[in-house]
């Protein structure tokens, strides 16, 4: 168990006011909370506060009450996601795979200078490189360098 949620509801001016209490174990933060109909997941209910508190307004119906946590990382970096891009240079040309198409990528050059800009058609893309260097390429879940 990564945390837990306490909840205490009180009377507030005839409507019933509940305070959570999110208690994370060590090495643990929040990342999402959500409370929710019993009957229906798409029937949310708003929630207040920020921290360690939330609170809500009861509706008239049953709620379920959702909160996810994730490792505390001190250092800030955040764990990189897989990706399948991959990349390689022959005859002066790279060839990338591992594109979603549809989505946005990059080829930069060592001193940061835009190389190339595009939006992936397909899965695999090629573009002939100006001069031989270090290139970096990236796309929205990963960064590659490549030398050629």
């Amino acid at each position: 168990m990564k945390g837990t949620v306490y909840g205490l509801p009180f009377r507030r001016e005839t409507l019933y006011v509940t305070t959570l209490t999110i208690l994370p174990n060590a090495g643990f933060i929040l990342d999402t909370i959500t409370v929710h109909s019993y009957y229906s997941e798409t029937t949310t209910v708003l929630l207040d506060g920020a921290g360690d508190t939330r609170t809500f307004r009861m509706p008239p119906y049953p709620v379920i009450v959702r909160a996810t946590f994730k490792p505390d990382d001190p250092t800030g970096v955040e764990t990189p996601r897989a990706t399948s891009l991959r990349a390689y240079v022959r005859d002066g040309v790279l060839h990338v795979s591992g594109l979603m198409p549809g989505e946005s990528w990059h080829v930069y050059n060592m001193l940061g200078v835009l190389v190339y800009q595009g939006i992936a058609v397909e899965e695999t893309a090629k573009i002939p490189l100006p001069a031989c260097g270090v290139y970096i390429v990236a796309d929205d879940k990963a960064v590659l360098k490549i030398i050629h």
